[in-house]
C-alpha cells in the first residue's frame, strides 16, 4: 500500500493525464445535456408534481457530476495534515 504522500502526488500526476482530461469532457458534455435539457419546454407539459421532481432529478445530476469533477482534488485533501483534535473531557481540570 502506498503512503499518503505518495498517494496525493499519484492524484495529482493523474489529473493531467489525458484519461482525466476525456472523463472531464464526458462529464462537461453530460452536464451541458442536462442543463439544455432543464431550460428546454420537455418538462412545461408534465403535470406540478412531475415537473417539480424531474427538474430537481436534473440539478441534483449536474450537482453530482460536478462534485466527480473535482474528486481527486476532494481526496487530496483528505490527505492533508491532520488537525489536532485532542478533547479535554476532564472538567475538573481548570
Amino acid at each position: 500500500m502506498a503512503r499518503k504522500s505518495d498517494e496525493k502526488e499519484i492524484l495529482k500526476r493523474g489529473k493531467e493525464t489525458l484519461f482525466w482530461k476525456i472523463i472531464c469532457e464526458a462529464i462537461n458534455k453530460r452536464i451541458e445535456t442536462l442543463q439544455e435539457l432543464e431550460e428546454s419546454e420537455n418538462f412545461e407539459e408534465l403535470p406540478a408534481d412531475q415537473y417539480k421532481l424531474k427538474s430537481q432529478l436534473v440539478k441534483a445530476e449536474r450537482k453530482h457530476l460536478k462534485i466527480m469533477k473535482d474528486y481527486p482534488d476532494i481526496l487530496m485533501g483528505r490527505f492533508g495534515t491532520p488537525k489536532n483534535t485532542d478533547i479535554e473531557l476532564d472538567p475538573y481540570d481548570k
